[in-house]
């Protein structure tokens, strides 16, 4: 929320566009909308204060606003379940996981829509749903073991790594990659072209 208040400010100074968005909503709605009508809306939403009280507002109206969107990328994806008996699953905080494998190497905290994404959430210490959204070409998708996938639930960990019982490797793996993922941060960037991600930015708003 605090990139996205950052990214709004700099937007409602590019004149030419903000002028190109408030004209698209204009033809879409088919009807005129005055821009200073635009610019007074938006300049509200920025002078709100960043109580604590006024982000939990407005945390709890964007999940409100997104949990009427149905991701036909997601829905219409592989999903796969991958099984481990030897060595359990364990979940954290966050549990929702994503990585995209480039060559050789994995980029952790992709966003779903980004092609090569992957997706993983355990759902048991012995499976973990695997989903490679729809929407892109597949030559090659990584295969984790159990190990893997829960070193990137630790490194996605907020505070907490939940498991069936209590694991000397995964203790140890928490007090060195506990939490090394940041959203925002280091992971889930944001985009950085401003008119091609505006218009999502302001539905999150």
């Amino acid at each position: 929320m605090e990139e996205t208040r950052r990214r709004l400010a700099a937007f409602l100074n590019n004149e030419e566009a903000f002028l190109k968005y408030a004209t698209r909503v204009s033809i879409k709605e088919r009807t005129p909308i005055p821009l200073e009508d635009f610019r007074a809306v938006w300049q509200k939403n920025l002078s709100q204060g960043e109580t604590d009280e006024s982000l939990q507002e407005q945390f709890a109206a964007m999940l409100d606003r997104w949990k009427e969107i149905f991701d036909l990328h997601l829905y219409g994806g592989q999903w796969n379940v991958l099984n481990s008996q030897d060595h359990p699953f364990v979940i954290g905080d966050n549990p929702v996981v994503t990585w995209k494998l480039d060559g050789g190497n994995l980029s952790f905290g992709v966003g779903i829509h980004v092609p090569g994404a992957e997706v993983y959430v355990p759902v048991s210490p012995t499976a973990c749903l695997q989903i490679l959204p729809a929407g892109s070409q597949r030559p090659r998708v990584s295969r984790p073991t159990s190990q893997q996938v829960n070193e990137v639930q630790v490194m996605f960990m907020t505070r907490r790594v939940y498991a069936q019982s209590l694991l000397p490797a995964v203790d140890e793996l928490v007090q060195r990659k506990g939490g090394i993922l940041r959203m925002g941060v280091n992971c889930f960037l944001t985009p950085q072209d401003d008119e091609l991600d505006f218009s999502r930015i302001m539905g999150t708003i």
